[in-house]
């Protein structure tokens, strides 16, 4: 261990979680941006303080809305020396679900392992991925994009999870009333793809969010309209190309995207 002080207060979950102590004065802020949800965070050097309560609270409070919730939260971790923070992670079974800088990562741990991140060499900073900074800044507008307007006030978004999510997991969001529906779900993809859309009212999105396997929520995207090939390719400088002296129609091609 590294020395950092523990100190349980929480009675749920008793034996696991922690609550860590203040570990002194605060160094100087650093600022993270967190660039696919076009939003910042700020994170404080150390161990924020009361985690290992606030995560036993979000798993609890997950229990009562949910059943068979995941018990794991998802921590940013930020650390001084990044590569032996990867090594000693993978030692101990933890993969990051996501890398947000060159010394930032997201983690889905359960209470048990808070300890084994607490002894993580180089590390800087260790906190709760607040569910806020999971939504785009575009789900906030005042008056939804048009190709998002559902049926009774609900509105369509996208939603991509973590690596590993299961379809059982996905599915559970129905179940529990998480999600009035989904569109574009195929439960034999989801561990490839990973993007769905689900239908729900705009209020919904918060607890949403808030579930440690969904990485990002973003507006449903514009529908695929055919017409657009009409209007974008002479845009594209397509028409130039198709024509002599090129006469080129992409035959035999197969492009990756």
């Amino acid at each position: 261990m590294t020395g950092r002080r523990f100190g349980a207060r929480s009675t749920w979950l008793a034996t696991t979680a922690l609550a860590f102590v203040a570990l002194g004065a605060p160094a100087q802020e650093r600022q993270l941006t967190v660039l696919l949800s076009g939003g910042s965070l700020t994170l404080r050097p150390g161990i924020a303080e009361g985690l290992g309560d606030r995560v036993a609270e979000a798993v609890k409070d997950r229990a009562a809305l949910m059943e068979n919730a995941d018990p794991r939260t998802a921590l940013v971790v930020t650390s001084e020396a990044p590569a032996e923070t990867l090594t000693a992670l993978s030692e101990a079974g933890i993969a990051p679900v996501e890398r947000l800088a060159a010394d930032a990562f997201v983690v889905l741990v359960g209470p048990d392992e808070l300890r084994v991140l607490d002894a993580l060499p180089g590390l800087g900073t260790l906190d709760i991925f607040p569910a806020t900074a999971k939504s785009a800044a575009e789900v906030s507008r005042t008056r939804p994009f048009e190709w998002q307007l559902r049926d009774g006030g609900t509105l369509a978004y996208a939603v991509q999870v973590y690596p590993g999510t299961r379809a059982a997991e996905i599915e559970a969001l129905l179940d529990q009333g998480y999600v009035d529906a989904p569109e574009d779900y195929d439960p034999r993809m989801v561990e490839i793809v990973r993007v769905f859309t689900v239908v729900t009212k705009p209020d919904a999105v918060r607890r949403l969010a808030g579930l440690p396997f969904v990485a990002r929520i973003e507006p449903a995207p514009v529908p695929d309209i055919p017409e657009n090939v009409d209007s974008t390719q002479p845009l594209s400088n397509v028409d130039d190309v198709q024509i002599a002296p090129h006469n080129l129609s992409g035959s035999g091609i197969n492009v990756g995207v």
